[in-house]
């Protein structure tokens, strides 16, 4: 028998018929989070705007108070030899890659929701939450930058570790501390209706963490005691993933990168529920 015309069984006549064409719900869904992107790109941009405008000395200081520490560290090594560790080559790329990440964290979880960003106000449909999000995700943009630049200055300098072995691990430590720090903040704030000088205390007092997060000593030398308190700490897996990534052997016996990232998760629920249900108090 000679060959047929006919289409195998179970084969299409057109290809076309195998594309299914987007619902009606599913291009409006694109549109929108189109939209929502486009509306948080603009108002990331009249941030930035304002920070470096209307509020550049709090920006400086703010970039240059943990450089200003990673120096001041650096500078007092041989007096405190006992409380600084160091990992690697050099000194300076060991407090840098503690402090750094850790300041991100400290930064993040003391935004508030509220913004200067009268402008943003008027475009339709933004409210507070919208805000604190593009508030949050400015912040942290340029936190990345100047680590970027920092870590690109010191490779140039000669510190040839400072070229992450792993820019991945990297940036997924850093992007959970900046979720979990976003949790934080809200639920900082919520605290804050009620009790207002909960802010001005959580912002100076949470600085006393940097001694307890492995940041200025590696996590894994701590006394077995005080370990087994300080595993709980989200900052401290934060900082330990994140010079894993940039030397690619580091010391990870307390490192868990799950309790991490169930962490941040929690913290971004949490901080979400306690916003919406203390929204009506005070304003804030």
């Amino acid at each position: 028998m000679g060959p047929t015309n006919e289409p195998p069984s179970g084969a299409v006549d057109d290809p076309g018929e195998l594309l299914t064409p987007p619902t009606p719900a599913n291009r409006e869904s694109r549109t929108a989070l189109k939209n929502w992107a486009t509306v948080m790109g603009h108002l990331m941009v009249q941030h930035l705007d304002y920070d470096t405008k209307a509020g550049r000395a709090s920006l400086f200081f703010m970039l240059a108070e943990p450089l200003i520490l990673i120096g001041l560290f650096y500078l007092i090594r041989g007096v405190a030899r006992g409380m600084v560790s160091q990992y690697g080559d050099s000194l300076f790329l060991f407090l840098a890659s503690g402090i750094l990440p850790f300041y991100l964290f400290l930064r993040t979880s003391t935004l508030t929701r509220r913004s200067q960003l009268q402008p943003g106000r008027r475009l339709p449909r933004i409210n507070s939450m919208d805000l604190f999000i593009a508030i949050t995700a400015t912040n942290a943009l340029i936190w990345l930058v100047v680590i970027g630049f920092l870590f690109v200055g010191m490779w140039m300098y000669g510190i040839k570790q400072a070229i992450p072995v792993s820019i991945g691990d990297c940036g997924i430590a850093l992007f959970l501390l900046v979720i979990a720090g976003g949790g934080l903040a809200l639920i900082h704030s919520a605290i804050a209706r009620y009790f207002p000088a909960w802010l001005a205390i959580i912002r100076y007092s949470t600085r006393g963490l940097l001694f307890f997060s492995g940041v200025i000593h590696i996590a894994d030398f701590y006394p077995p005691y005080l370990r087994t308190w300080l595993v709980w700490n989200p900052i401290l897996h934060g900082v330990d993933w994140f010079r894993l990534g940039v030397y690619g052997r580091y010391p990870t016996l307390v490192l868990d990168e799950f309790y991490l990232v169930k962490t941040a998760v929690i913290l971004l629920f949490i901080g979400i529920v306690a916003d919406r249900a203390t929204l009506r108090h005070g304003g804030r």
